[in-house]
């Protein structure tokens, strides 16, 4: 009995001993700015990975974690592979790992990866491309960039042109295109906008592309894909500080016009703005102007960025100032100053007209004697007093049918919006009048509040 147990016990620890390994998966040498990937196979019954946050000061990050079964003289056993990634800066050395198999330490050896720069891909089937407009330019001034693939190889299956990514600055794709250049020649293009954040000297990495072949053979058509990164050339570039105190850079020209000069009180002056040309201005929501004892609401549109709308309500002249605007020109190699117009609006007021009317017609008196002026002017003492009695008649009886217009159509209405922009007339009659309005603008939940408020300044018992 004890002979048996023994074989049993040796054979056990025979098993464990050939089931305990591991083996470390890496290349030797990665191109600087790739993902380093590495992998760890463990082989055994009981298997514990040590935690992996860093190596050489870089993150890493676990990306895959497999678990199989393998099975050794009949016994069962497992295989766990994890696989790890990173993007080292410099030549770095990969340590040993130590994991627990089956109560026993197993460590993997050390490895040493050499960082490389990427150089460009020579190939009589394949090329890369990457090209720039200019090699020196401003901070803020927007760069073509474009990349450009040719291949000529009929076995290629696939291939992928991999969005570049470059420090210190933004990158937007504006369009890709495809095309044939020969009969034997396919091409295509991704043209991106680059915008540096600083200035300096930098050096663009070379842009990628993956490629994956079809290989022939005998037997089948197709057997096996051959995948493989071929490389662009790097540019190098240059990017220089704006004149003191100018963070605009471009080339522009502003334009504005308004609907009208002359406008009745309540009666909005509608502007238009619109800024032509390019440069790294995205939208128009500084561009603003302070009118006194007027109000401004603006628009900006969402398809043009470069174009801003104003409607302006006043019940006083006023003056529309002029919009200024100073940028540094790149190809001129100056700084620019232009602005827009300035408008004077009037704003008419009826009864100061009718006054200045009346006035105008009574002094016009030419070649009347003493006693004809004296007589004239009893008569005209008696006409002014009829005529003022019947015209405050006739105004209260035109203000009381207006009111009651004004009830009829306020009760009917029962729209925020609507109401708001049937009382903006009134804006600067009263400042008790002018707080609700304004309020009503911006406030949803108490709009019949509001609007009960607004009627009874206005003169109007709502009920």
């Amino acid at each position: 009995m004890l002979p048996l147990l023994g074989n049993i016990l040796l054979l056990f620890l025979l098993l464990t001993n050939l089931s305990a390994s591991v083996k470390l998966i890496a290349p030797v040498q990665i191109i600087e700015g790739e993902e380093f990937t590495f992998k760890i196979v463990a082989y055994g019954f009981k298997i514990k990975f040590p935690e992996i946050d860093f190596i050489d000061n870089e993150l890493v990050e676990n990306i895959d974690s497999k678990s199989e079964a393998y099975i050794i003289d009949s016994i069962k056993a497992k295989k766990i592979t994890k696989i790890y990634t990173f993007v080292p800066k410099k030549t770095f050395l990969l340590p040993a790992f130590t994991l627990k198999i089956d109560s026993k330490l197993v460590k993997t050896k050390t490895k040493k990866i050499n960082l490389i720069k990427a150089s460009k891909t020579l190939s009589s089937f394949y090329d890369l491309d990457m090209q720039i407009n200019k090699n020196k330019a401003y901070l803020g001034e927007a760069l073509d960039l474009k990349i450009i693939f040719t291949y000529r190889d009929k076995k290629l299956e696939d291939y992928t042109l991999i969005d570049p990514k470059f420090e210190n600055f933004y990158l937007k794709l504006i369009s890709q295109s495809d095309y044939k250049k020969t009969s034997a020649e396919y091409v295509e293009q991704l043209t991106f906008k680059l915008l540096a954040k600083k200035t300096g000297l930098f050096k663009l990495r070379a842009a990628k592309a993956k490629l994956k072949l079809s290989k022939k053979s005998n037997k089948l058509r197709y057997s096996a894909n051959k995948k493989f990164m071929i490389y662009s050339n790097f540019i190098n570039l240059e990017i220089l500080e704006l004149p003191n105190g100018i963070s605009i850079v471009g080339d522009y020209d502003i334009q504005t016009s308004v609907d009208k000069l002359k406008v009745k009180q309540g009666e909005p002056v509608k502007m238009q703005l619109y800024l032509k040309g390019s440069g790294n201005i995205n939208n128009l929501e500084s561009f603003n102007f302070n009118i006194p004892k007027a109000t401004i609401y603006h628009k900006n549109d969402s398809k043009n960025k470069l174009h801003k709308s104003f409607e302006i309500l006043s019940n006083e002249d006023f003056i529309i100032p002029s919009l200024n605007l100073k940028y540094f020109n790149p190809k001129k190699q100056k700084i620019i100053q232009i602005k827009s117009p300035s408008y004077k609006i009037e704003v008419g007021n009826i009864r100061n007209k009718s006054n200045k009317t009346f006035e105008l017609k009574n002094n016009i008196q030419k070649g009347i004697t003493v006693m004809e002026k004296l007589i004239y002017f009893t008569i005209g003492i008696i006409i002014t007093i009829i005529s003022l009695y019947l015209y405050k008649k006739i105004l209260s009886l035109n203000l009381f049918k207006k009111k009651s217009d004004l009830i009829y159509e306020l009760k009917k209405i029962k729209n925020q919006e609507v109401f708001f922009k049937k009382i903006v007339p009134f804006v600067g009659k009263d400042y008790s009048l002018d707080t609700l309005i304004y309020k009503l603008e911006k406030e949803n939940k108490d709009f019949k509040k509001i609007k009960i408020g607004i009627m009874k300044i206005l003169g109007v018992h709502y009920r």
